[in-house]
C-alpha cells in the first residue's frame, strides 16, 4: 500500500512540474548515452528536446521554437539553421541527418502539427524555405533534399524511400503528395501478415517497397491537390495544375499539365 501512495506521489510531482515548465516556457532537455544539445536559440513556449546514444541537435543562433518536440537518437543529427523559426513541429531522427537552413519557417497548426520522421535517411533543406506541410517521412537510407526558397503549403505529404529532389523557388501549393515509393507491398498475402501481427497498430512495412527517384527541378509550380508519383522528372518552369496526377513520367522540357476535360456520363 505504502508503494502505491509513493508511485501516486510521484506521479503527482512530475505533472505538477511539467504543468509549472509549461507555464513558465522553459524547455524540457534531456541527454543521455554520449548525446549533445548546442543551443544558441530561443524557446517562446513549450518545447522539448532529446539527444541520446551519441546524437546531437544544434539550434543555431537567432532560431525560434515555438511548442515543438525535436528528438536525435541512435548516431543521430539534427541542425536548426540561424534565424529559423520552427513551430507546432515534431523533428525526429534515428540513425539519421535532419538539416534545416537558415532563415527558414517551418510549422503548421497546433490540431495537425509538422512531423518531420527521419529513420536511416538523411531530410535537407536550404535556406529561406517555408515549410507548412503536415508531413515528411523518409526512410529506408531516403535522401530528401529540398532546395532554396521552395514554400510548401498546408497539408502537404513527402514520402521518401530512395530519393526525392525539389529544386530552389519551388512553389507548392496545399494537399499536394510527392511519393517516391508505392508505401507499401503490392503483395496483398504478405500486407495481411503484417497488419495481422502489428495490430492495433497501424501498418509499418518492415521490407522497403519498391521505388523510383522524383525530380522536381527548380521554379516549378505545383498547384492544389497534385500528386507527384515514383519516377517522375518534372523540368525546370513547369507548371501542374490543380488536381493533376502525375506517375513515372520523364519530362525533358518546361510543360504545363492540366487535368482531364469534364465528360458528361
Amino acid at each position: 500500500m505504502s508503494g502505491l501512495v509513493n508511485n501516486i506521489s510521484n506521479w503527482k510531482e512530475s505533472f505538477l512540474r511539467r504543468i509549472v515548465r509549461y507555464f513558465s516556457k522553459k524547455p524540457y532537455v534531456y541527454v543521455s548515452g554520449g548525446g549533445k544539445i548546442i543551443n544558441e536559440g530561443k524557446f517562446l513556449d513549450y518545447c522539448s528536446l532529446i539527444a541520446d546514444d551519441n546524437s546531437e541537435i544544434v539550434i543555431e543562433k537567432g532560431a525560434s521554437l515555438i511548442n515543438c518536440r525535436i528528438v536525435a537518437n541512435k548516431n543521430s543529427k539534427i541542425r536548426i539553421g540561424a534565424s529559423c523559426t520552427i513551430t507546432n513541429s515534431i523533428i525526429s531522427a534515428t540513425n539519421g541527418k535532419v538539416e534545416i537552413g537558415e532563415v527558414s519557417v517551418v510549422g503548421s497548426t497546433q490540431n495537425h502539427p509538422t512531423r518531420i520522421i527521419v529513420n536511416d535517411s538523411l531530410f535537407s533543406s536550404g535556406s529561406n524555405c517555408k515549410l507548412f506541410l503536415d508531413s515528411a517521412i523518409v526512410r529506408f537510407g531516403g535522401i530528401l533534399n529540398i532546395g532554396n526558397y521552395v514554400g510548401i503549403g498546408y497539408f502537404g505529404d513527402i514520402r521518401c524511400d530512395e530519393n526525392v529532389e525539389i529544386g530552389d523557388y519551388g512553389l507548392i501549393s496545399y494537399h499536394v503528395n510527392i511519393y517516391d515509393t508505392n508505401v507499401h507491398s503490392t503483395d496483398s498475402g504478405q500486407r495481411r501478415d503484417w497488419i495481422t501481427e502489428q495490430f492495433p497498430l497501424g501498418l509499418v512495412d518492415p521490407v522497403k517497397p519498391k521505388t523510383q527517384k522524383v525530380v522536381i527541378e527548380s521554379d516549378v509550380w505545383l498547384g492544389k491537390n497534385v500528386s507527384i508519383l515514383k519516377g517522375c522528372i518534372i523540368k525546370k518552369g513547369s507548371t501542374v495544375a490543380l488536381g493533376v496526377t502525375l506517375s513515372n513520367y520523364q519530362g525533358e522540357v518546361k510543360e504545363t499539365f492540366v487535368s482531364e476535360p469534364p465528360r458528361v456520363l
